[in-house]
C-alpha cells in the first residue's frame, strides 16, 4: 500500500471515528435533556443524531483499532526525521516511552473508572 493509499485509509477510519463519537455524544446530550424534562434539547439532540449516521460499535471499534495500529507504525517516520536532524536517540526513546506510559496510564484509570 502506498503512502496515498495509507493517508486515504486514514482519513476515512478517522471519519468513522468522529462520526461514531458524535453519534455517542448526541445520544448522551439526549439521555440527560431526556432525564431533566428538557424537551427542547431533546429535540435538539434528536436533530443532530438524524444527521449523522448509524456506526456500530464493532464498526467504531474497528476504525480506531486500524487507526492506533497504522499511528503506531507510522510513528517511525517521525523517528527518522527526528534522527536525520541529529536528536539523541536517548531523548527519541525517553520520548516514545513516556508516550506508551500515558497511554497506558490512561487505559488503566479508564479501565478502574468503568469497573466502579
Amino acid at each position: 500500500m502506498n503512502i496515498d493509499e495509507l493517508f486515504e485509509r486514514d482519513m476515512d477510519d478517522l471519519l468513522i471515528w468522529k462520526v461514531y463519537l458524535a453519534r455517542r455524544k448526541a445520544e448522551g446530550t439526549r439521555a440527560a435533556a431526556e432525564a431533566a424534562g428538557d424537551a427542547a434539547g431533546v429535540r435538539v439532540a434528536e436533530d443532530s443524531m438524524a444527521a449523522l449516521p448509524v456506526i456500530a460499535p464493532v464498526d467504531g471499534l474497528r476504525a480506531a483499532d486500524g487507526l492506533a495500529g497504522r499511528l503506531s507504525a507510522q510513528r517511525w517516520i517521525a523517528v527518522r526525521d527526528a534522527e536525520a536532524q541529529g536528536v539523541p536517540s536517548q531523548q527519541i526513546t525517553a520520548d516514545l516511552a513516556e508516550t506508551r506510559a500515558a497511554a497506558r496510564n490512561f487505559i488503566q484509570r479508564r479501565i478502574a473508572e468503568h469497573r466502579q
